[in-house]
């Protein structure tokens, strides 16, 4: 049996709670898994921090590629870390191209797993307000479009509706969006640190939106889709890989994306009356989603095929 140490330093939030879900699912694989002592493989987030003579396996979610920084400078850690491994996992083929393209990483040396939830997990039941909830969830920054969120649900006018929001804002952000849009159907609930609590909204919802330019394999849609809400989402990044087997909706609303720096401060423009007609559509005909490829056995199995090729 592999042993697997797992390295908890780096990323947080999200990809922290991914690399926990993976660490607790890969013993159910036959992967022993432990923070210290002797191991055969190590597996990373982002970048290279443990000393070992042991392979090293690197989870990389994407780079840099704002024009609005030095991305160049800010992907050299990446870079280094990623040429230094002995195998890198990315999370889409979308993650894949982009890594390849910004960190020139081979092909032989890069393996696409999804990320993964739990599908069995039964989350608390919350207070249900309206008929038709929507959410929408993540660290708010331009790229990720939640003005354009809002716009949509506003013009789509479902009778008997809300749109929960959750999150804190994050840099290019303002937060006088708050009192811009203060409609009563529209729900500001900020960060949400209890996670079964959000897994209970999640499941309860008729639909995630999700709008965001350039998401390698965003794990609040990986979420979403375990609790069978189907989700709304853009045609450009990772996205669309895990939304469109699902069942969920996957709408045209951008050229294809080349992969050259963009601008992730002043987004595309997009025509939101296109998410509004998929909200409207979702109400009177909710599809089933299917989860598989986004499981967390599936996830793990996969990481743990990348260990017995390394060791």
């Amino acid at each position: 049996m592999i042993v697997l140490f797992v390295d908890f330093r780096g990323p947080k939030a999200g990809k922290g709670f991914q690399l926990q879900s993976i660490y607790h699912e890969l013993p159910n694989q036959g992967v022993e898994t432990t923070l210290k002592g002797p191991h055969d493989v190590v597996l990373e987030n982002a970048r290279l921090r443990m000393k070992s003579s042991k392979p090293k396996v690197l989870r990389v979610d994407g780079c840099y590629h704002d024009t609005g920084m030095d991305w160049k400078a800010k992907n050299q850690s990446l870079k280094d870390s990623a040429h230094q491994a002995d195998h890198v996992i990315c999370q889409s083929e979308y993650g894949k191209f982009m890594l390849q393209k910004y960190l020139g990483i081979p092909d032989s040396k890069c393996t696409i797993v999804f990320n993964g939830s739990d599908p069995r997990y039964k989350p608390p039941t919350v207070e249900q307000t309206h008929r038709h909830e929507f959410i929408a969830l993540s660290k708010w920054r331009p790229h990720k479009r939640l003005k354009d969120a809002l716009d949509a649900f506003l013009l789509a006018d479902i009778p008997e509706s809300c749109l929960r929001v959750f999150g804190q804002f994050g840099k290019g952000m303002d937060k006088s969006m708050v009192s811009d849009y203060s409609d009563p159907r529209i729900l500001w609930l900020g960060p949400m640190y209890d996670r079964p609590t959000l897994m209970g909204y999640i499941k309860q919802s008729i639909a995630m939106i999700h709008l965001c330019q350039n998401d390698c394999c965003p794990n609040s849609v990986v979420e979403a889709i375990c609790m069978g809400t189907p989700v709304i989402c853009g045609n450009t990044g990772g996205t669309p890989e895990i939304v469109r087997p699902s069942g969920g909706t996957v709408l045209d609303l951008q050229k294809p994306y080349d992969g050259e720096p963009i601008d992730l401060y002043h987004p595309v423009p997009i025509d939101v009356s296109m998410v509004s007609e998929a909200m409207k559509k979702m109400v009177e005909n909710r599809p089933n989603i299917v989860c598989d490829h986004v499981d967390i056995r599936q996830t793990a199995y996969g990481y743990k095929r990348v260990f017995e090729k390394v060791v």
